[in-house]
């Protein structure tokens, strides 16, 4: 909050291959047309490995709350589609409780059943595989 700095960090927990302070290039589409590019690290909270991209810019932040869909890509393949229906009064709600109190917590999506991040799976859907 000091620093007034924007985190994005996504996980799954079925990515259970993800290697914290591992580097992963990955590129983030809103509605199909605001494009940007990243260096995610893995990192260790709580029982899983997130993907952390800190210093996020104000832009990104404007298209997150104000845009339909996001879609995440590793090595050119997706990894993730989610909809970002609500997301602008969710964002402004996280935003009022951390001046309140100072922090935030999340939740989870159902996970799918396959770990893109396990190297020993080598299937198409497993992009951090390779």
């Amino acid at each position: 909050m000091k620093k007034k700095t924007i985190y994005f960090m996504i996980t799954n927990p079925a990515w259970r291959s993800i290697e914290v302070g591992k580097i992963y290039s990955m590129q983030l589409i809103f509605d199909g047309q605001y494009k940007y590019n990243g260096e995610f690290v893995g990192i260790k909270m709580g029982d899983y490995v997130w993907l952390d991209h800190s210093d996020v810019s104000g832009e990104f932040a404007k298209d997150f709350m104000q845009r339909s869909n996001l879609r995440v890509f590793y090595q050119g393949a997706r990894i993730a589609s989610l909809s970002l229906a609500n997301t602008y009064a969710a964002v402004a709600e996280v935003m009022n409780c951390q001046r309140e109190v100072g922090g935030a917590t999340g939740g989870g999506a159902q996970p799918p059943a396959v770990d893109p991040f396990n190297r020993s799976s080598r299937t198409p859907a497993d992009p951090f595989s390779r």
